[in-house]
């Protein structure tokens, strides 16, 4: 019988693969979408990784990167 040890994904991958199985069973709303996207720039992730990375476009993460920096928009999306 053989073992194979899986080294566990980087904290990005595992990001962006929550990301495209969630889009694809269930369409993430716009909080989700912005954490999600901060949550890999603050990984060190850039936009256009991102972008290419969860199937989106850049202008779409640039959006939600921006909505994720500002407070008053973050507070406004959640409500």
């Amino acid at each position: 019988m053989s073992v194979f040890l899986v080294a566990p994904l980087e904290d990005a991958a595992r990001i962006v693969d929550r990301v495209v199985v969630n889009e694809h069973r269930a369409e993430l709303d716009e909080v989700e979408q912005v954490l999600a996207m901060k949550g890999l720039e603050q990984l060190g992730v850039s936009a256009p990784s991102i972008a290419k990375r969860t199937g989106t476009t850049k202008k779409v993460v640039d959006g939600a990167l921006a909505v994720g920096r500002s407070t008053a928009a973050t507070s406004t999306i959640r409500d």
